[in-house]
């Protein structure tokens, strides 16, 4: 073989070698994604605020309200049973602003660069994708017992006026919406502010009245609705 032939095979792994690294590195640069993990921040000390209205419907004029006030604080941080950094949520209630907070519950909460999960009550709801973009769908419930709940992103980097507060950027979590005016309706969604976390939440659900002389009239349901009114660093 002469010196031109192994000159020019050496060129060509050479050539082909840059090309692979090149395409490489442009496959894995990290502005090339938002991700949006700037919509589930978890750091210590971070606080929200919500005013709560919780209305549970027994009868068509018999309705039992709830008013109050949630506080939710970035506590601590702990290592779960996988090894995986989990950050403490202890959420805190009042009638009123004029009352002292009262101690509720402790949820917790983990992020990973895919997926966003907290656990109420023991049980994990996986709250947010990532990357967040418009359309992406997912199963909520895919790490508990409970029947596969799919989620859809709405929108993202999108305002948003919530308790007469503008948010420049916020996302959108569509968790149901199903209206039948003959049996139920069931409607669910959140919406989480960049940099602050979950702004709003709103779950409604009627069971209509299906039988003559009653039907369409709601027998039964829920209106829960939280509103961030305040947020910041403890």
């Amino acid at each position: 073989m002469n010196c031109s032939s192994i000159f020019f095979k050496v060129f060509v792994v050479f050539l082909a070698s840059g090309i692979f690294m090149s395409c490489s590195v442009d496959e894995i640069q990290p502005g090339d994604v938002d991700f949006g993990w700037e919509y589930f921040p978890l750091e210590i000390g971070q606080y929200r605020i919500y005013d709560v209205e919780d209305i549970a419907i027994y009868v068509a004029d018999d309705n039992d309200s709830l008013f109050y006030q949630l506080k939710e604080v970035v506590a601590d941080t702990f290592t779960n049973e996988a090894g995986t950094l989990s950050y403490m949520l202890e959420r805190y209630k009042r009638a009123s602003p004029d009352q002292p907070w009262m101690f509720d519950s402790i949820w917790t909460a983990r992020r990973s660069e895919q997926q966003a999960v907290l656990v109420q009550s023991n049980i994990p709801y996986v709250k947010l994708k990532f990357p967040s973009e418009k359309g992406l769908l997912w199963d909520m419930n895919i790490y508990n017992v409970k029947d596969s709940d799919a989620v859809e992103i709405e929108y993202i980097d999108e305002a948003s006026i919530i308790g007469g507060q503008t948010y420049d950027n916020t996302l959108k979590v569509l968790q149901n919406l199903q209206e039948d005016e003959f049996t139920f309706t069931d409607k669910r969604h959140e919406i989480y502010a960049a940099n602050i976390g979950l702004a709003y939440k709103e779950i409604i659900y009627y069971d209509y009245c299906g039988q003559v002389g009653c039907a369409g009239e709601v027998v039964a349901g829920v209106e829960y609705k939280e509103t961030l009114i305040e947020h910041g660093q403890e």
